[in-house]
């Protein structure tokens, strides 16, 4: 496929402005999010930040944003903020074959994310922030689009257990989301109901 030009579809419009959230959220999200906010989303133009138009529920524990810069059409990040272990995740949106994946880019947290993330071990002039001690990754750490090829197998094929056609999803959209660990034994193909099935890497050696 040649490079998508389009980015994914913006679904939610409520803009994201902490002094005017519902009760149930500023009770919690202002204190989580905008310490990453402040720190990673503010140059070189404010991110802007879209929620669902229903408020979160007072116990919820998970609040789910999307992103944009004011000059893009479309969604292009998407954040995860979870109120117990008071951090955020942020996953880029990639076009592969026409079709939106997120992959994770920026942890808060990097001992509570699925995909294996290095906090920075440079010297440093500063203490961290206290909500920054196991951040990994940049918000914008988004790389340019580039042509993608959908390679896909008949049920014909031998070691494709889903009796359909299946789609083979390269590393990278599938990071954040499954523990890497499964990522570098496995590879993963998605069937036509869109599960996902992990066949093991080299079949032929032994555990």
């Amino acid at each position: 496929w040649d490079v998508d030009t389009k980015m994914a579809p913006l679904e939610h419009w409520r803009m994201y402005y902490p002094q005017e959230l519902h009760p149930s959220e500023k009770a919690w999200l202002p204190a989580v999010l905008e310490p990453v906010r402040q720190a990673h989303m503010m140059q070189p133009v404010p991110l802007q930040l879209y929620m669902p138009e229903a408020p979160l529920a007072a116990d919820a524990q998970v609040a789910y944003l999307v992103g944009k810069q004011p000059a893009q059409a479309g969604a292009w990040l998407e954040l995860f903020v979870y109120r117990a272990r008071r951090m955020v995740h942020v996953y880029r949106l990639e076009s592969h074959g026409r079709r939106y994946y997120r992959s994770l880019i920026y942890t808060s947290d990097a001992r509570y994310c699925l995909r294996f993330m290095q906090p920075p071990v440079a010297h440093r002039q500063v203490p961290w922030a206290e909500w920054g001690r196991h951040e990994a990754g940049h918000p914008y750490d988004v790389p340019q689009p580039t042509p993608s090829a959908v390679i896909t197998r008949e049920a014909s094929v031998a070691e494709n257990l889903s009796c359909g056609e299946e789609t083979w999803l390269p590393q990278r959209l599938l990071s954040g989301l499954l523990p890497e660990s499964l990522l570098e034994r496995y590879t993963f193909w998605q069937d036509e109901a869109d599960y996902l099935r992990g066949y093991p890497k080299d079949a032929t050696k032994p555990d």
